[in-house]
């Protein structure tokens, strides 16, 4: 029997390209234009499941800008559909790396380029949600951008939970089955909601044949407010009825 897929959308979706900042005479900035271009093409190239372009226009917004997280992430998504996934997993983690790492030496600086950072991001996917998955996104920076607008604080560590998610299901795809588990458990320790996460989980248990674990899932999935897939409880189901040996 072919291992299950994963049921739950990835949160995480690479950002439309429009409203990219101005170009200013600052050669930092020109190439951060320029690497906002190149990324706009590479998320065109993924909404027409053009993976190689995607992947080659992501390459280069990274190489013009390595502090782009969303680039990182839409090479991650060009890589998944080309079925690469461990290296898939590497994009994601770089870009998980990224956002990560963004608390500079001089924390209020650190604090204000990210407010930038993520109001230019949420002006380029502004009315262009490529992918259904798009507005997950935008919902995510728009409350982190709250967050950091509200305090004169420096800002802390942040990683969006569908970098983690999306990092988690390239492992499940490429066979890395524990690490999938722990990825999904640290995105529902950041957002113990999450319905996607409990879903992964239940998918992922269902593979390994921990059924407990993976009922256990599922009913947190409901409970959350998701429609766990019938083709899931299926499995299960049948699962319980033909146990594989030990």
């Amino acid at each position: 029997m072919c291992p299950l897929t994963l049921a739950a959308a990835l949160l995480l979706a690479p950002l439309a390209g429009a409203g990219a900042p101005a170009a200013s005479p600052n050669a930092a900035d020109a190439a951060r234009v320029m690497a906002f271009d190149r990324f706009a093409a590479g998320r065109d190239a993924l909404a027409a499941k053009r993976w190689g372009d995607a992947e080659t226009e992501f390459g280069a917004a990274i190489r013009l800008q390595p502090g782009l997280a969303v680039a990182h992430y839409g090479l991650g998504q060009a890589r998944m559909g080309q079925a690469r996934y461990a290296e898939a997993a590497d994009a994601f983690l770089s870009c998980r790396n990224v956002f990560a790492l963004r608390r500079r030496a001089d924390p209020p600086r650190a604090r204000d380029l990210e407010i930038r950072d993520l109001r230019d991001t949420l002006t380029a996917l502004s009315g262009r949600h490529a992918l259904t998955s798009d507005r997950f996104l935008e919902m995510q920076l728009e409350k982190r951008l709250a967050e950091l607008e509200k305090t004169t604080l420096p800002s802390a560590s942040w990683v969006p939970p569908g970098v983690t998610m999306a990092l988690g299901s390239a492992y499940f795809q490429a066979g890395a089955l524990a690490e999938a588990e722990q990825e999904f458990l640290a995105v529902l320790r950041q957002d113990p909601s999450s319905g996607d996460a409990e879903n992964n989980l239940a998918v992922l248990y269902t593979s390994m044949g921990r059924l407990d674990d993976a009922e256990a899932a599922v009913a947190r999935a409901e409970k959350a407010g998701l429609k766990v897939s019938p083709r899931l409880l299926d499995e299960i189901r049948r699962r319980r009825a033909s146990p594989l040996p030990p």
